[in-house]
């Protein structure tokens, strides 16, 4: 028993170490979606793959060979013995499509990454780390202007949030168990745009780049109840609940004017103290 502890002990230290890393694959563009450019971008599943194939049945899954990342109380199924490491990737292929032009587009990366084990025999813990939203755009619109030629309009969006969780269940009896969750989401968002004019026209190209800095933490909490059956068999009802919550971030607006002969900063404005209200999960 001594030898599994301190091999457990050893796989979350690494795991530790190996997930500041996983920051730098989530910061590639996971998406590429002209909605990302909302908010704070497109919203990521926590689901893991067995929770997706049976069409995202999340809240009343037990098991003790899987992890289920929505709902903590599931924890209690990992046996006093095991520890489970689980890794997911996917990939989306998306296709655009507009009334002259079309593109296909395929994303890959990492899904989640997360460790399972046993503190003691009634209490069980995880740890990891998920994609909450992605950010990945680039659009472009050009214009003939009688005065001012040919204006480029550019959209770009890069970045994502990401969320380190620890979650820990117990059970007070066999019928019932209870979890919760302590995350810190963080990662930047970053937002621009641009007004591209030809330099012979005599006016300025202008461009405004939005970067906000997310770093907050949260809780959530989750139960189950576990019905037995005859024949070995179960009914397990679940259910997660999490306040409505905000997004504390550090959000820096620069404004840069383009000329013939010079480039100058319009305007630079940090807030320190912007929020985004998340909707409850």
């Amino acid at each position: 028993m001594k030898k599994l502890r301190l091999n457990m002990m050893s796989l979350v230290l690494f795991a530790l170490v190996l997930f500041p890393g996983f920051e730098k694959l989530s910061a590639q563009n996971l998406t590429t979606s002209p909605y990302s450019r909302y908010g704070i971008g497109d919203l990521v599943s926590r689901s893991t793959g067995r929770s997706q194939a049976m069409g995202g049945l999340s809240c009343g899954l037990r098991s003790n060979h899987n992890l289920n990342l929505l709902n903590p109380a599931s924890l209690v199924g990992i046996d006093s013995q095991d520890f489970i490491f689980e890794m997911g990737a996917f990939e989306r292929v998306t296709s655009f499509e507009t009334t002259n032009q079309q593109r296909t587009v395929n994303n890959l990366g990492f899904s989640y990454v997360a460790l399972g084990f046993p503190i003691t025999k009634w209490l069980k813990a995880s740890v990891g780390i998920v994609p909450m939203s992605n950010v990945g755009y680039s659009m472009n619109v050009v214009e003939e202007s009688p005065i001012m030629g040919t204006v480029n309009y550019d959209y770009e969006g890069s970045g994502g949030i990401s969320q380190f969780f620890i979650s820990g269940s117990v059970s007070p009896n066999q019928y019932l168990s209870l979890g919760a969750t302590f995350s810190y989401d963080f990662g930047p968002v970053d937002h621009s745009r641009s007004l591209s004019i030809s330099a012979d026209s005599g006016y300025f190209s202008t461009q405004v780049i939005q970067s906000a800095i997310v770093g907050d933490i949260n809780f959530s909490y989750g139960a189950q109840v576990n019905i037995p059956l005859n024949d070995n068999k179960f009914i397990t009802l679940g259910g997660t609940f999490q306040n409505q919550s905000t997004l504390n971030a550090t959000s820096r607006t620069t404004i840069i004017a383009t000329g013939t002969s010079l480039t100058d900063t319009l305007s630079y404005i940090e807030d320190p103290n912007n929020s985004v209200i998340l909707p409850m999960g």
